[in-house]
C-alpha cells in the first residue's frame, strides 16, 4: 500500500475494543507534563446518576496543517473517560505531519480520513454526515477539551432534557499551552446573541435534532462559520444555555484565524447580520445595541479574582450579572 492509500485509510473498530483501548493511549512526548498528557479524568461508570446510560456525544475535529497542536487536541477529546464517545479527525488536505499523528492514534479514533483540501466548513460537515451521536460537537485542531467537559454536557442534559444547545466558558492559552486569559460571559439571550458572537465555539455542543433542522455549516464561511450555524440555530426556535465551567481552551498563536483574518472576520459578519438580521451594517454599531458590553466588563473583573472558577458561585454571580441593566 502507497503512502497516499494509507493516508486514505478508514478506521471504525469494534466498540468495545476501542473503549478498552481509549485508555491506553500513546506515551506522551519526552517534557510533557499536566492535561492532557499526563493529567486524567476517571473513567465514568456505565450508567448516570439517574441509572440511564450516558448518551452517546460525537466530537469532529477538522484538521488542516495544524500539526503542532494536533495531538494535545486529539489527547484532551480521548482522555475524558467518555466510554460513549465517538470521536472523528477529518484531514482537510494538510501537507505537515498531520496524518503521522492521525495514524498514531488510529486505534482509539471511531473514523477518519483525509480528504482534498476544502475547506474547515466541509470538512466538518463531513465528520457530522457520518456521526451516530445524540450530542454533536466539533472542536478545531489546535484548541482544547477541558477535564469532565463531556460528562459536565452530559449531565447538563440528564438533569433537564429541554436543554439542546449548552456552551460554556473558555480558558485562552498561547502555543505552550499557558493559559493567559479567561473567556466568561453573561448567560446567552438570543437578542445579543444575533448580533455579537460572544460565546466560545468550542464549548458548544448541540443535540442531534437541532442539527438535523439547522445544519449543516456553509460552505463557503472562511472565518464565522460558528456565527452563521449559531443564527440557523436561533432562526429555528433554540436557544443557548450556559453551563458555569470552564469548559474548553481556545489557542491564540500567529497562525490562527483570530490572529490573520480580521478583515475576512469584519466582511463575513456583514454577510451574516444582512442574511438574518436584515441589515448592512457592522458589528461595532450593534454592539450600541446590547447590555453585552456593560456586563461583561463587569464579568471579566470577577473573573480577574477566580471567582468563576467555583461552579456555585458562577451561578450565583451570572445570576447577578444577568440583572444588571445597560446605562
Amino acid at each position: 500500500m502507497n503512502n497516499r492509500t494509507q493516508s486514505l485509510t478508514l478506521t471504525t473498530l469494534n466498540s468495545r475494543s476501542k473503549h478498552t483501548q481509549r485508555f491506553k493511549l500513546p506515551a506522551p512526548p519526552a517534557g510533557k507534563r499536566g492535561w492532557p498528557w499526563t493529567g486524567s479524568v476517571k473513567k465514568l461508570s456505565a450508567n448516570m446518576p439517574n441509572g440511564t446510560p450516558w448518551p452517546r456525544i460525537t466530537v469532529v475535529t477538522p484538521a488542516y496543517n495544524q500539526g503542532q497542536f494536533l495531538e494535545e487536541t486529539m489527547r484532551s477529546v480521548l482522555m475524558q473517560g467518555y466510554t460513549t464517545l465517538e470521536y472523528m479527525v477529518i484531514n482537510d488536505g494538510s501537507t505537515d505531519n498531520t496524518v503521522e499523528i492521525i495514524k498514531e492514534y488510529e486505534p482509539h479514533l471511531d473514523y477518519w480520513t483525509t480528504q482534498p483540501n476544502s475547506g474547515q466548513p466541509t470538512a466538518v460537515n463531513t465528520g457530522m454526515a457520518r456521526s451516530t451521536g445524540e450530542i454533536l460537537a466539533w472542536l478545531n485542531s489546535d484548541d482544547l477539551l477541558l477535564p469532565r467537559a463531556l460528562e459536565r454536557v452530559a449531565l447538563a442534559r440528564m438533569r433537564n432534557p429541554e436543554i439542546k444547545i449548552t456552551c460554556g466558558f473558555r480558558e485562552v492559552i498561547d502555543t505552550r499551552s499557558r493559559v493567559v486569559s479567561h473567556w466568561v460571559h453573561p448567560r446567552p439571550c438570543n437578542y445579543d446573541l444575533m448580533r455579537i458572537c460572544y460565546i466560545a465555539q468550542e464549548t458548544v455542543f448541540w443535540s442531534r435534532e437541532v442539527w438535523e433542522k439547522a445544519g449543516p455549516l456553509g460552505a463557503h464561511w472562511r472565518y464565522a462559520l460558528d456565527f452563521d450555524l449559531w443564527q440557523k440555530f436561533m432562526a429555528a426556535g433554540y436557544t443557548f444555555h450556559l453551563l458555569p465551567y470552564f469548559i474548553g481552551a481556545f489557542r491564540r498563536h500567529p497562525e490562527s484565524k483570530g490572529s490573520t483574518m480580521e478583515h475576512i472576520r469584519q466582511e463575513e459578519l456583514r454577510e451574516i447580520y444582512k442574511r438574518h438580521l436584515g441589515r448592512d451594517i457592522y458589528e461595532r454599531t450593534l454592539l450600541d445595541e446590547t447590555s453585552y458590553v456593560e456586563r461583561t466588563r463587569l464579568m471579566v473583573r470577577l473573573a480577574k479574582l477566580r471567582l468563576f472558577h467555583c461552579p456555585p458561585l458562577a451561578d450565583f454571580l451570572l445570576d447577578r450579572v444577568y440583572k444588571t441593566q445597560a446605562t
